[in-house]
C-alpha cells in the first residue's frame, strides 16, 4: 500500500474530533493562530505515538539482530570494548546504553528502545522551544506558536522509520547532543561577558560534553565540534577557549578513527567528487529536500525544495556575517551541522544511488534543519515583508507535517509485518550515515 494512498478511520475521526468544520474562518482570524499552531503540533505528537503503539514489535529487525542481540552477547564477555566497536561506520555507545537495559534487565522487548525514540524526540523539542522562546516576547500566543511549531517538526511521522524501528535512537541522539552542545556555548559566552564566570564555565563544559556525546551517537556526530568552534569564533570567544575547543576536536577525531573503517562503495571523499560530483550535488539537494517526498512530489520538486533550504542557510549566514549580532546562534549552527551532514552522507552514500537521499531515516535532520532556519531568520530579520514570506513558509511547513504525519499512519499494520518480512528478514540488514 502506499504510503499516502488513505487514511485510515482511526486518523479520519481524530482529525474530525481536533480540526473543526470551520477551520478557513479561524484561519483568518490571526488571533487563533496561536492556537490552530498548537493544535497542530499536539495531533502530531498524539499521532505519531499512536503510529509508534500501532506498528509496535518485539521481534528483532534488520540490523538489531547484530547490532543489539550480537553487541549483548559481548558485551557480556567483554563489558568494556563491545560498547565502542564500530557497527558499520559509527560507534553507538549511548544507544548501546540503552541496548544493553533492555537486553539485561528488561527481556529485551524493544519497548525501551522504542520509547527512547520518542523521549529524545521530546527533548529536542523541548531544547527547540527554550531556544526560540528565550529570544522571544514572554507571551501566551508566542509560546503556543513555538510550542506548536517544535512539536510538528520534531514529530512529523515522515520520519516513521526512526520511530517504530528500535535501533533507530543514534539519529535522534545525534542532533539532541549537537544542539544541546549550540545552545550552551551561547549563553556560556552571555556570562562570560558579564562577568558570571562560575556560570559561564558550567555551559561551556556542557557544550564540550554535548560535542563527545554527539560524536558518541555515530559518525556525523564528529561535525559538531568543528562547528561548535566556529560558532565560538563568531561569538568572539576566548583563545583559551578557542583552544580547548581545537583540542577537544583532535581528542575526538582521534578517538573516534583509531581502527575506523568505512563500508562506502563510493570509494571515499576524493573519489566521490572526481567521479560523481553532480551526482554529490544532486545527492545532497534531495537530502535537505526529503520532506517534500512525502507529499508525493517528484525528484525536480524535491530537489529543488532542498535547494531552496540550502539558499536559506547561505542567507541565514550572510545576515550573521552582516550583522556580526544575531540572536539564536544556536538554530544557525544546527542548520550548518545538519547541511555538513547531508555532504558527508552524500560522499559516503552516492554509490548506493542518489535515490536514497530520501529515505524516511533520512527525513530528521532536514526538518531539523528547515525548522531551525525558519526560527532563526524570524529572529533576525527585520523587514516585515520578509517576515511575511517567513510566516508563510512556517504556515506551508506546519501544514504540510499535519497531513504527512496524519495520512502516513494509513499504513495498515499487516502491511508493516510484511514489509519487514520481506525486506528485512530475521537478519536483514539496513545500513547508512
Amino acid at each position: 500500500m502506499d504510503r499516502l494512498s488513505a487514511r485510515s478511520p482511526q486518523l479520519l475521526q481524530i482529525e474530525a474530533n481536533y480540526f473543526p468544520s470551520n477551520l478557513k474562518t479561524l484561519i483568518k482570524n490571526r488571533q487563533s493562530w496561536p492556537t490552530i499552531a498548537l493544535l497542530l503540533g499536539a495531533v502530531i505528537f498524539a499521532t505519531t505515538c499512536f503510529g509508534v503503539i500501532s506498528h509496535f514489535s518485539p521481534v528483532p529487525y534488520g540490523d538489531q539482530w547484530d547490532g543489539t542481540l550480537g553487541f549483548y552477547l559481548n558485551a557480556l564477555e567483554h563489558p568494556w570494548a563491545p560498547f565502542f566497536d564500530l557497527h558499520n561506520e559509527h560507534r553507538l555507545f549511548f544507544s548501546r546504553l540503552i541496548f544493553f537495559v533492555d537486553m539485561r534487565y528488561l527481556g529485551g522487548r524493544n519497548v525501551p528502545d522504542l520509547a527512547a525514540n520518542v523521549v529524545l524526540a521530546a527533548l529536542i523539542a523541548i531544547v527547540l522551544c527554550r531556544i526560540i522562546s528565550r529570544n522571544l516576547a514572554h507571551s501566551p500566543a508566542s509560546r503556543m506558536i513555538v510550542g506548536g511549531g517544535a512539536l510538528a517538526v520534531t514529530f512529523a511521522w515522515m520520519q516513521e522509520e526512526n520511530f517504530t524501528w528500535g535501533f533507530q535512537s543514534r539519529w535522534f541522539a545525534v542532533y539532541l547532543f549537537g544542539l544541546c552542545a549550540f545552545e550552551a556555548l551561547d549563553p556560556s559566552e552571555g556570562a562570560r561577558k558579564r562577568g558570571a564566570s562560575a556560570s559561564s564555565a558550567g555551559r561551556f563544559t556542557l557544550a564540550i560534553g554535548g560535542a563527545i556525546m554527539a560524536a558518541l551517537s555515530m559518525v556525523r556526530g564528529v561535525l559538531v565540534a568543528p562547528v561548535l568552534a566556529i560558532q565560538a569564533a563568531y561569538l568572539r570567544t576566548t583563545r583559551v577557549r578557542l583552544l580547548v575547543i581545537a583540542l577537544a576536536t583532535a581528542a575526538i577525531w582521534l578517538a573516534y578513527f583509531t581502527g575506523w573503517h568505512s563500508n562506502s562503495p563510493s570509494g571515499g571523499l576524493r573519489d566521490a567528487l572526481v567521479h560523481h560530483p553532480l551526482g554529490v550535488l544532486l545527492y545532497v539537494l534531495l537530502y535537505l529536500g526529503s520532506p517534500a517526498t512525502w507529499g508525493c512530489l517528484g525528484m525536480p520538486v524535491i530537489a529543488l525544495w532542498g535547494a531552496t533550504v540550502l539558499l536559506s542557510l547561505i542567507y541565514a549566514l550572510w545576515i550573521a556575517q552582516q550583522r556580526r549580532v544575531v540572536i539564536g546562534t544556536a538554530l544557525l549552527a544546527m542548520a550548518a551541522f545538519i547541511s555538513a551532514s547531508a555532504f558527508v552522507t552524500a560522499v559516503g552514500r552516492i554509490g548506493f544511488g542518489v535515490d536514497t537521499a530520501t529515505l524516511s531515516r533520512y527525513t530528521t535532520g532536514p526538518l531539523l534543519m528547515a525548522g531551525s532556519l525558519l526560527a532563526f531568520l524570524w529572529l533576525n530579520e527585520i523587514r516585515p515583508e520578509r517576515r511575511r514570506w517567513i510566516v508563510g513558509g512556517f504556515v506551508f511547513v506546519l501544514c504540510a507535517r499535519h497531513d504527512c504525519g496524519c495520512a502516513a499512519h494509513a499504513l495498515s499494520l499487516d502491511a508493516t509485518r510484511a514489509v519487514r518480512e520481506t525486506r528485512g528478514g530475521p537478519r536483514g540488514a539496513r545500513k547508512g550515515l
